[in-house]
């Protein structure tokens, strides 16, 4: 999903936990919340580059 102006990620996206590799690079994201994150015990590659982040959960 790189480079097509999403400002968030939906909430049920909690649901992909075999998740190993995401790519929003070039969006309008501001935030990635705590559950996303902590959902996706299986994420190796993250790529949120070029994005309004101002920080990661850990």
């Amino acid at each position: 999903a790189s480079n097509n102006s999403i400002t968030s990620l939906p909430e049920d996206m909690v649901n992909c936990s075999k998740l190993t590799k995401l790519d929003v690079e070039g969006n309008k994201l501001t935030m990635l919340s705590d559950n996303l994150i902590a959902s996706w015990t299986q994420l190796t590659e993250l790529n949120a580059s070029k994005n309004l982040l101002s920080s990661i959960p850990e």
